[in-house]
C-alpha cells in the first residue's frame, strides 16, 4: 500500500511540473508571436532550465538569440 501512495505522490509531482512547462511554453510562444522578444526569451530560458534540449524550445531560443543580438 505504501508503494502505491509513493507512486501517486510522484505522479502528481510530475503532473504539476508538466502543467508549469505547458504554461511557460504557451507564455513564451504568445510573447514571441506578439513581438515581445525579451519576455519570450525569459520564458523559454526558464523552460530550458527545467527541461533542456526540447527541440521546439531550442528553435525558439535560437531565433530569439539572433533577434535580440541584432537589437543590441
Amino acid at each position: 500500500m505504501r508503494i502505491i501512495a509513493v507512486l501517486l505522490l510522484l505522479l502528481s509531482a510530475f503532473a504539476g511540473q508538466g502543467q508549469s512547462l505547458r504554461e511557460l511554453y504557451g507564455e513564451g510562444k504568445a510573447a514571441y508571436d506578439s513581438g515581445d522578444y525579451q519576455l519570450a526569451l525569459q520564458k523559454f530560458t526558464e523552460f530550458d532550465k527545467v527541461r533542456s534540449n526540447y527541440p521546439p524550445v531550442n528553435a525558439y531560443l535560437a531565433m530569439l538569440y539572433a533577434r535580440t543580438e541584432a537589437l543590441t
